[in-house]
């Protein structure tokens, strides 16, 4: 098991990059669909915000790893907000972990003052 380090990029492409350092994924919900759990691997977010369309599922085992508070930063588009509370929803989390062996860290979760978990 040889652990990998995954790239994304804003200056990505979800259907003609491949997750390396020169030809990177564009989003980070692409990218954890591409990145096998539990061995070890990195996704490296480039500076930029990353407005994603759903919710992010990390696998266990996988970690996140941006260019640094400030620089990178994770958001949802405005499709993925709710103008009203209606209690709580899965479907709702920006970001959900799965397992452990995780590392998070440099990166801002923006949640835009709306109702995203």
């Amino acid at each position: 098991m040889n652990a990998t380090d995954f790239y994304v990029s804003i200056n990505g492409n979800d259907n003609a990059g491949n997750g390396t350092a020169v030809n990177p994924w564009r989003t980070l919900r692409h990218a954890v669909t591409r990145v096998a759990p539990s061995q070890g691997h990195r996704i490296i977010l480039s500076a930029g915000t990353f407005v994603e369309s759903g919710r992010v599922d990390l696998p266990e085992g996988v970690s996140l790893i941006g260019a640094g508070k400030g620089v990178t930063t994770i958001t949802a588009n405005s499709g993925f907000y709710r103008s009203y509370y209606s209690g709580f929803d899965h479907n709702l989390f920006l970001l959900k972990l799965s397992g452990g062996d995780q590392i998070l860290k440099g990166f801002t979760l923006d949640g835009a003052n709306k109702n995203i978990y």
